[in-house]
């Protein structure tokens, strides 16, 4: 199962740097004007013919991308949460592999001791015997609580991407039209005449004379916005997308190991079985990475 080990790039640093993207836009937007005085104060002019450039529709834009802007926090401890979730549900399941293999050890087909699964693999396909096939019940009675508890991370795995996605499209549809507007106005202006507003120019042109609130650096932090939202939207729609694949293969293994009846198909179950919870080493530094990145 290549599934788990695939998830290993969603813990590497580009999904920290994408948090941490979006973080400094929603933080930028606390400090920006949130009365029509500051706001025409901060844009040096209190009149212009460009309606789109007047500081009322400045602050009605500033205002929308402040209230959006402020779903993130919940959004980001939903992401944190997971991974602590992800982290004890590995210890969960690495519990419930030693529980398995324990039972499996005492299995008269390994003739207690002496054959490995790998040689149970390639020797007859015999049937299993009574007491065996009462192992795997109980066997099986542990993969049942595994699926259970993979399923239900699913299901919180793909209710936080709907509200990431979400999220992501409240900028992209509604106030990225917005904001381009505001561009388009702000080309029109320049055009008209640049000497009527010279402090709003100064500080549109001259971003290195600039301090904190200036309308090139809002600029380009609406321009930052986007990729950051979709950047970490990407690495949990792949997160989703590889969980997915580990939810059918606990789906699998419990339907598939109740239906065993001999031992050569027993032996290449347990073979991957093992494979599998080898494999749950990267859940858990999944979970840890996940921790760091929404810290």
């Amino acid at each position: 199962m290549n599934a788990l080990a695939g998830m290993m790039t969603i813990g590497d640093d580009s999904l920290r740097i994408a948090v941490k993207r979006v973080d400094d836009h929603v933080n930028y937007l606390e400090q920006l004007p949130a009365s029509l005085e500051s706001m025409t104060w901060w844009l040096g002019y209190s009149d212009t013919d460009e309606p789109e450039l007047m500081p009322q529709r400045m602050l009605e834009l500033v205002d929308g991308l402040r209230w959006i802007a402020r779903e993130w926090w919940p959004l980001r401890y939903g992401a944190l949460f997971m991974g602590r979730d992800l982290v004890d549900l590995t210890h969960e399941v690495e519990r419930l592999g030693e529980q398995t293999l324990g039972l499996a050890s005492r299995l008269e087909a390994l003739g207690g001791g002496q054959y490995t699964w790998e040689q149970l693999a390639q020797d007859d396909d015999l049937p299993l015997s009574p007491g065996d096939r009462q192992q795997v019940v109980l066997m099986a009675e542990r993969l049942d609580t595994l699926r259970l508890l993979v399923n239900g991370l699913a299901g919180d795995v793909t209710l936080l991407l709907a509200d990431f996605g979400a999220f992501r499209d409240k900028y992209r549809y509604d106030l990225t039209p917005q904001v381009n507007g505001k561009r388009v106005a702000l080309e029109r202006a320049q055009v008209h005449d640049l000497s009527r507003y010279p402090d709003f120019w100064r500080r549109l042109m001259e971003p290195r004379l600039l301090e904190a609130y200036d309308a090139d650096l809002l600029n380009s932090r609406l321009e930052r916005m986007d990729p950051g939202i979709i950047g970490v939207t990407r690495h949990l729609e792949q997160f989703h997308s590889t969980w997915q694949e580990v939810d059918a293969y606990a789906e699998g293994a419990a339907n598939s190991l109740k239906a065993i009846d001999t031992r050569q198909r027993l032996a290449i179950f347990m073979v991957y079985f093992k494979r599998f919870l080898s494999e749950w080493l990267h859940v858990g530094a999944l979970g840890e990475r996940l921790k760091i990145a929404f810290a």
